[in-house]
């Protein structure tokens, strides 16, 4: 496993907005918030993404700080010089 480094304004779509929140989660494992159902997907796409260089694209629902889950898009690629791995996150309308 590799080490995440969560920008701040992906944990502020979680909810997670004062600097004390955002030192806490800044390093959180990637599918610590993400819930039960969708983990075993997200790992397998981190698995073909890591192995066989193939882009990530998948919705998960990620629990926000005050509770529902949002419906997140994750975007992943390695680049050609095999660096290391760069996420997108993005919220999908709603929640859930």
């Amino acid at each position: 496993k590799g080490v995440v480094e969560w920008r701040d304004e992906a944990l502020a779509f979680l909810g997670l907005t004062s600097p004390l929140e955002q030192n806490i989660y800044r390093y959180m494992v990637l599918d610590d918030r993400v819930h039960v159902d969708d983990q075993s997907a997200l790992r397998a796409g981190l698995f073909k993404l890591h192995e066989q260089k193939i882009p990530l694209h998948i919705q998960v629902r990620m629990k926000s700080k005050t509770g529902p889950y949002l419906l997140m898009h994750l975007d992943g690629e390695v680049n050609a010089a095999n660096q290391p791995m760069i996420f997108e996150l993005r919220q999908e309308l709603g929640s859930l």
